[in-house]
Parts: C-alpha cells; sequence; structure tokens
C-alpha cells in the first residue's frame, strides 16, 4: 500500500490518523500498523481509506 499517498492527502485534507481510523472504522492501532508496513490492509480497508481521501484504489497500491 502506498502510505506516502495517504500521509500526504491527510495534509492536504487537513486530517490526522486518528480522523481517519473514525472516519473508515478501521480500528486505531491497526491503522497504525498498516501505515508503518507493519501490517498489510485488508481490500475493504483499502477500499474505506479510498472512499475517506477521495482517491481512486488504483492510486493506493492495494495491499502490501
Amino acid at each position: 500500500m502506498d502510505t506516502q499517498t495517504i500521509r500526504i492527502r491527510l495534509i492536504k485534507k487537513n486530517l490526522r490518523v486518528k480522523d481517519l481510523s473514525v472516519k473508515t472504522g478501521i480500528d486505531y492501532d491497526r491503522l497504525e500498523k498498516i501505515l508503518n508496513n507493519y501490517r498489510p490492509a485488508r481490500e475493504e480497508e483499502v477500499r474505506a481509506i479510498a472512499r475517506v481521501l477521495e482517491l481512486d484504489e488504483s492510486e493506493l497500491g492495494g495491499s502490501s
């Protein structure tokens, strides 16, 4: 997963990881692990992140 794209989009949308967690329904600790490449994202998590950040799933590169 392209975590750099996610972090850039968070900054552009003035959101924190905690905000993304709430908006996607992904547990904060799990989301942190995904963004730090400790855990791969599930398909439904990629879809939720893409939806909230207004990105195409292909821009995130799928799961890692």
